[in-house]
């Protein structure tokens, strides 16, 4: 339905008692504040699931942190985050949105280098991984397209 809006007031009374620090609760609200774009107080609420829950690991979580920082043009701290995921996230969007961050810092052939890394695990990879993420796939190859670098 996508009425983050509506959803944060909401998160806050449940994330209470017992559910104080539930970690997917409080991963679920840090997503509805990103999408209404309260980047600085989506991170305060990932760096609250980091240090109320050590154990809890997300790799969605991951890179929505990284993708806050990249908000925040908190460039390397986001740079360094996204260093760590293209390592292991299961999909291509670590990559994407590594891309994107780069390219708004005018780093053009970086950001292609994450694009040519997408579509060439596509090439490599079962039809069933192809389908799955064919939107992504696309979008790589749109932004090969149209790069002025090569």
């Amino acid at each position: 339905l996508e009425r983050y809006h509506e959803a944060v007031p909401h998160y806050q009374p449940a994330l209470s008692g017992i559910f104080a620090h539930e970690a997917a609760m409080m991963l679920s609200l840090a997503q509805a504040q990103f999408a209404i774009q309260e980047f600085a107080a989506c991170q305060q609420t990932l760096e609250d699931v980091m240090r109320y829950n050590p154990d809890f690991q997300s790799a969605d979580g991951h890179l929505l942190f990284a993708r806050t920082l990249a908000a925040q043009e908190k460039y390397a701290d986001a740079e360094s985050e996204f260093e760590v995921l293209i390592s292991y996230y299961p999909g291509p969007q670590a990559r994407i949105y590594y891309a994107e961050m780069l390219a708004k810092m005018s780093r053009l052939r970086e950001a292609n280098e994450q694009y040519v890394a997408v579509v060439d695990t596509a090439k490599r990879s079962r039809p069933h991984y192809r389908k799955h993420h064919r939107e992504w796939i696309k979008t790589a190859n749109e932004r090969l397209k149209q790069s002025v670098v090569q």
